[in-house]
């Protein structure tokens, strides 16, 4: 396999970097500085163009995607993510239907909307802002994106948002996802002859990838002239990443979007039919590998109501899972099966498919986790290697499960994970208002429908923060004094 970075005009200048059977061409710093350089002209330009025109063309970008995977154009990037990411087809196809959503016009363009101070206006003039004043949005960029590397739409959003916002926009995709995401702006080469907002948005884009430890990569984050910097990983990477942008004598901003979890939250009076199903559609769906996917949870009840829902989950599983067949390695299985016994010798009641293809696993637990039990004699059985799995902590009441959720950062079994991201609620209506109340000191950033856990609604911030925000700054202006 071979990486060739994606840039408009002449050929860049590229260095060749072999990293085992990967051969990466990796832009010089010459290159990178000519490229930054000029992109600050291209920004100056881009932002003279209607918003509009700007969302207008990666909505156009969505569009041809959706027809080239249509048309079978695609099937070599379908391919590369299946052996990359060991998801499933319908897993692969499911993520390849949603990039044109990423792009959409409106989502867009309400995201931005709630985003700014003066809404979607004030990244085209000034707007009236409190008493007196009135506000402006100019990019922030150049815009650095080090993107995620399990799939093409945590990659694709950052990059839109920053293109819409009139950014110089470079990414380092990872190996898994770098094709693909060249993929989705491929296009713009050949709307740029006719639109000058694709052709500027043309300019402004590289997406190129770099080794971790690459000389080159260093000074774009240690040199560069950059204005943003936005890093979606965890460690050592995440660390090394933010501690040389803070060295940079450019100075910029940066944010870090770091591993996050799901969390599950049931109670017996919301472990109906539908509440099993969508727990076992969250678990399947990207191998529980989104920072939203449940990998835990907390059921207000009795262990005999616990085990009733279990056996529920279990047969959606089942099911479902079947229609998404994935590889367990033997070492993964020996691994997974050896830690399913220590939690059954634990105490916990344990409901598990003997299907290698389909590994799905359920353990209810009363009152305390013994998932770290399992990883002190199986520390191999961490968040990155458990799929198809949840544990059911019984507990007595909304305070109690808030416990179990507050405690997961410090558990073995959850090492490498910052903290929970998103909350799937299914209570009564009484107790989910007791929950959205308990829950706001817990550092959690989505609360939303058990059975609606991986969808993202455009306004929504992304881990507490908007992106634009980090994509724009603010310019000010009051005419008179009081």
């Amino acid at each position: 396999m071979k990486l060739v970075p994606w840039v408009l005009g002449s050929e860049p200048e590229t260095v060749p970097v072999t990293l085992g059977e990967v051969q990466v061409e990796e832009l010089t710093e010459v290159s990178i500085d000519r490229f930054l350089a000029g992109g600050r002209a291209v920004q100056a330009e881009l932002c003279k163009v209607p918003l509009d025109a700007r969302l207008a063309v990666l909505n156009r970008l969505g569009d041809i995607w959706r027809a080239r995977t249509i048309d079978g154009e695609l099937r070599e990037v379908r391919s590369e993510l299946l052996q990359a990411t060991g998801y499933s087809e319908a897993n692969i196809d499911l993520e390849m239907s949603l990039v044109p959503q990423a792009l959409d016009q409106e989502s867009l363009a309400e995201n931005i909307d709630v985003s700014l101070p003066g809404g979607r206006g004030s990244t085209e003039r000034f707007v009236p802002l409190g008493r007196a004043g009135e506000v402006r949005h100019l990019p922030a960029g150049p815009v650095l994106i080090i993107a995620s590397g399990n799939s093409i739409v945590p990659a694709v959003i950052p990059t839109a948002l920053s293109l819409a916002l009139g950014n110089c926009t470079i990414v380092k995709p990872s190996m898994a996802n770098h094709r693909a995401l060249q993929q989705v702006f491929e296009p713009l080469r050949g709307l740029a002859y006719h639109d000058q907002a694709a052709n500027l948005m043309a300019q402004s884009l590289a997406v190129a990838y770099f080794a971790h430890d690459s000389p080159r990569l260093h000074h774009l984050l240690g040199r560069g002239d950059l204005g943003a910097v936005n890093y979606w990983g965890g460690e050592p990477g995440r660390s090394e990443v933010m501690a040389r942008a803070a060295s940079n004598p450019h100075h910029p901003r940066s944010l870090s979007h770091g591993p996050l979890t799901g969390f599950a939250m049931i109670s017996q009076e919301g472990s109906d039919d539908r509440a099993a199903r969508g727990l076992a559609e969250n678990m399947v769906l990207y191998e529980q590998q989104l920072c939203s996917s449940p990998t835990i949870g907390a059921f207000i009840g009795t262990r005999d109501e616990a085990v009733a829902f279990a056996r529920k989950v279990a047969s959606h599983l089942q099911e479902i899972g079947a229609e998404h067949p994935t590889v367990q390695s033997d070492d993964v299985g020996f691994i997974r099966a050896s830690s399913l016994r220590i939690m059954e010798m634990c105490g916990s009641t344990l409901l598990r498919s003997r299907d290698g293809n389909n590994p799905w696993s359920v353990a209810v637990t009363q009152g305390e986790s013994a998932l770290d039990e399992a990883l002190a004699s199986f520390p191999g059985y961490g968040p990155h290697v458990r799929r198809r799995f949840m544990e059911l902590v019984v507990v007595k009441d909304i305070p109690s499960a808030v416990d179990v959720l507050t405690g997961l950062p410090r558990m073995k079994a959850f090492q490498g994970v910052d903290k929970v991201q998103t909350v799937g609620l299914s209570l009564s209506e009484h107790q989910h208002a007791e929950a959205k109340e308990a829950l706001l000191n817990t550092g959690a950033y989505r609360l939303v429908p058990l059975d609606d856990m991986f969808r993202r609604d455009p306004a929504e911030p992304y881990d507490g923060s908007p992106l634009a925000s980090l994509f724009s700054y603010a310019l000010y202006h009051r005419a008179r004094g009081p």
